[in-house]
């Protein structure tokens, strides 16, 4: 318990640490559970931790991924530094959306943008809201990212 968290780091040029989180309803854990290790078992990925914490509900955010309490699963993955790496970790990523959103959960969104648009919308059926409240604060748009290019057009 001395050890730094240097340990941890992941100083590989071929690998890198790929973090997601899956939110879903207590009573949905062994399911999301049962789904998440055939999905991960189906793809060429390298799952190293999964971190269980209770999730408050939020009334105030727009985009919200908790409107009910929930239990978050943070999985931290080993990926490949490869073409082939990236297009498992994507698949792998939206079979788990999938699994969540099927069982009334929704996935964190700041991590890669790796779900479709549909799996998006689904996830988070405010962002038309949030979206426009965006135009009318920068009606040219001069605030651009990937997130917003992808998921708002």
């Amino acid at each position: 318990l001395n050890e730094s968290i240097d340990i941890y780091a992941d100083k590989s040029r071929e690998t890198t640490d790929i973090l997601h989180e899956y939110f879903v309803p207590h009573d949905a854990l062994d399911a999301f559970l049962a789904r998440a290790r055939d999905v991960v078992g189906a793809h060429s990925v390298d799952l190293l931790n999964v971190t269980v914490r209770d999730v408050r509900a939020d009334q105030d955010t727009v985009l919200r991924y908790a409107t009910k309490e929930v239990l978050a699963l943070v999985m931290l993955f080993s990926q490949a530094r490869t073409e082939a790496g990236e297009e498992s970790m994507a698949a792998c990523t939206r079979a788990l959306v999938d699994a969540a959103l099927e069982l009334g959960g929704t996935y964190y969104l700041p991590y890669r943008l790796h779900p479709t648009i549909d799996q998006f919308q689904r996830a988070y059926p405010s962002h038309g809201e949030f979206f426009a409240a965006k135009r009318r604060h920068d009606p040219n748009e001069l605030f651009q990212n990937g997130f917003y290019a992808r998921y708002g057009h």
